[in-house]
């Protein structure tokens, strides 16, 4: 082995062996003078020996692995690519040489810091205060990448948003400003479906504007129309006054963005919504993801989307850590709708309840006494209040709060999560009209909302007598047949 002095001379050599140990998939050990030595046996063998090695979790190995890192990280990217620190970090900790890919990530990202524009760096650091979130004040930096006149042509390209073709309005996932991978995820309100600048050419016709209806309105079956953003950031502060956490941060921003329905290069300032982006697959590309989900966070999730009434609730905007278990809800733009709401509304009676969760298994059983606990403690006056500062209606908030009245009692009277989401969707367009013919013409939105939960109490009530009258038959019937086989 070659004689290596000095502390940054040792750095770049175990850097060297570390890199090619991660391309011949050699485990990692350390000799006395803290120099990495690979182990060239058996593989399987070599990385059990190091997992339980005391030399490999030394406090003096994890050191020198953090610096072999860095010096990995101070080199072009050219040279050592953002897929081979990946890579490499995924090594050391396979290795017990950093606790996570998190902090390892951290690193590289600390080192690389240094090395991009002062600019930059100034800039994510004054985001950091507006957006309370690393990953958003660094969406920020990147959106706004047209002041920084000194930065090169190349590293402008790379940061580039990736514009997504699925779904009918604007989605742009946005790069972080030191490693170009995917951290956000920018929805402009005029891109979203019949706006002005739709991309994707969901765009009013003529024929459509002189409809005598409100067009925007139902075509948006019963969504406001250019409401994607509020709803977004609506839906994120019903979660967090339920303290799910499967609803990643949101935030309204107006940022510098190229006009994409022209197809030409003006920047204008856009507003709309910005996301932080989830690592994760989605149960449309992997249903068996779902087993790794804890059954309480799939009931949680199923009753989110009850609650804020969710049609686009697909397997496709799940996502779930494959890791982890960890669940993720994704794409909020379609909630909150004033399907319960009446007048002036009345032809949006029934509900689009469509989300693929309250059908599953977890949601077909009686409900987690916890999950339950939660959901009645959230603080309806709260989030109303929440709610309304961020521009919602009472169109919006009113049948929201509705249905939580509604999904307490039937929670507490015992049905089952399914049974409560087809109980709504069923009885809504009924009892919208029983109700709106109560009031002959004189609408008010308190006293509707409150009839109308009425309704849904006394439906609720008849339903589980009915099925406690048919569990005392079956019962009967059991035992009468038990005694006739006994004589």
């Amino acid at each position: 082995m070659k004689e290596v002095s000095g502390s940054s001379e040792i750095n770049q050599f175990n850097a060297d062996i570390l890199f090619k140990s991660v391309e011949n998939d050699e485990p990692i050990n350390f000799d006395v003078d803290g120099k990495i030595r690979v182990v060239a046996s058996n593989v399987f063998a070599g990385f059990i020996e190091n997992a339980f090695s005391k030399n490999t979790s030394s406090a003096k190995s994890r050191k020198n692995s953090k610096e072999a890192l860095k010096a990995l990280a101070k080199r072009s990217s050219s040279s050592v690519s953002n897929e081979d620190l990946f890579r490499i970090i995924k090594k050391l900790v396979a290795n017990r040489l950093i606790p996570d890919i998190g902090s390892g990530w951290k690193i590289v990202s600390d080192i690389r810091m240094k090395t991009i524009h002062h600019q930059i760096r100034e800039k994510i650091n004054t985001f950091i205060t507006k957006t309370e979130n690393l990953s958003l004040a660094k969406c920020l930096v990147s959106l706004e990448r047209i002041h920084f006149a000194t930065i090169s042509e190349k590293y402008m390209k790379n940061l580039e948003p990736h514009f997504s073709k699925g779904g009918s309005s604007g989605v742009y996932f946005i790069k972080d400003p030191i490693t170009f991978e995917y951290i956000g995820v920018f929805k402009p309100s005029d891109e979203e479906a019949y706006c002005e600048h739709n991309p994707k050419g969901n765009l009013l016709t003529e024929k459509m504007k002189k409809n005598d209806i409100d067009v925007l309105q139902d075509l948006r079956s019963g969504y406001s129309f250019k409401g994607d953003c509020k709803r977004e950031i609506g839906s994120h502060a019903i979660a967090e006054a339920l303290s799910y956490d499967f609803v990643p941060t949101v935030r309204e921003v107006k940022v510098p963005f190229r006009q994409s329905a022209t197809g030409s290069d003006e920047i204008v300032m856009k507003s709309g919504s910005l996301q932080v982006f989830i690592k994760g697959v989605t149960l449309d590309d992997d249903r068996q993801a779902l087993t790794k989900v804890n059954k309480k966070h799939l009931q949680e999730a199923a009753l989110f989307d009850i609650l804020t009434d969710n049609s686009d609730r697909t397997y496709e905007n799940i996502l779930v850590d494959p890791s982890t278990g960890k669940l993720h809800l994704i794409d909020q733009g379609r909630c909150l709708g004033v399907h319960m709401y009446g007048e002036p509304t009345q032809r949006y009676h029934k509900s689009l309840l469509a989300s693929e969760l309250v059908s599953l298994p977890a949601c077909k059983v009686p409900t987690n006494p916890d999950v339950i606990r939660a959901f009645v403690k959230m603080n309806t006056k709260e989030v109303e209040r929440k709610l309304l500062e961020l521009g919602l209606s009472d169109m919006e908030i009113k049948p929201m709060l509705t249905r939580h009245k509604v999904m307490c009692y039937a929670l507490k009277k015992g049905y089952t999560i399914h049974e409560m989401a087809m109980l709504i969707k069923r009885k809504s367009p009924k009892f919208m009209k029983t109700v709106m013919t109560q009031q002959k013409g004189r609408f008010d939105s308190k006293t509707f909302q409150r009839s109308l939960a009425k309704l849904f109490f006394t439906a609720i009530d008849k339903e589980m007598n009915i099925k406690h009258l048919q569990k005392r038959r079956s019962d009967k019937t059991y035992e009468k047949e038990k005694n006739s086989r006994l004589i």
